[in-house]
């Protein structure tokens, strides 16, 4: 698998933290997003995420880097009812 750096991404949707493994109820009423962020991808799982003015390029392994800008991004499950 391919480890893929976004940057520069829009809107990035949809982003739990690693302690929250679903959303019920009322919780399910919005949409978590972040702003002008960037997502890390290792072996073809979701490893880090953040906002841009946080983001520092991986000392180690090699990463191809998708540059997201002007795009959103929904890297997650998405329940449509």
């Amino acid at each position: 698998m391919q480890n893929i750096l976004f940057t520069n991404i829009k809107q990035l949707a949809g982003i739990l933290p690693s302690s929250k493994k679903v959303l019920v109820g009322a919780e399910l009423n919005s949409v978590k997003t972040i702003e002008n962020a960037w997502l890390k991808v290792v072996d073809g799982l979701i490893d880090d995420f953040g906002e841009m003015a946080n983001f520092t390029m991986p000392e180690t392994g090699y990463f191809r880097v998708i540059d997201a800008t002007g795009r959103f991004l929904v890297p997650a499950f998405v329940d449509s009812h």
